[in-house]
């Protein structure tokens, strides 16, 4: 395997981890808030929502 290939793998594997984090926090906010999921907010700051959107 070459140098670049598992550079290449570490990477891919970070991404991986990175949005199976993001998704956990999502599903846990919706349980806990008891909302249905909004996917146009899902994606913005909490703190640069505006205060209705929240």
């Amino acid at each position: 395997m070459e140098l670049k290939e598992a550079e290449g793998k570490k990477a891919l594997g970070k991404l991986t981890c990175a949005v199976a984090a993001k998704l956990l926090r999502n599903i846990r906010a919706i349980l806990i808030s008891g909302k249905s999921f909004n996917p146009k907010v899902a994606a913005i700051a909490r703190c640069s929502l505006p205060k209705q959107a929240i």
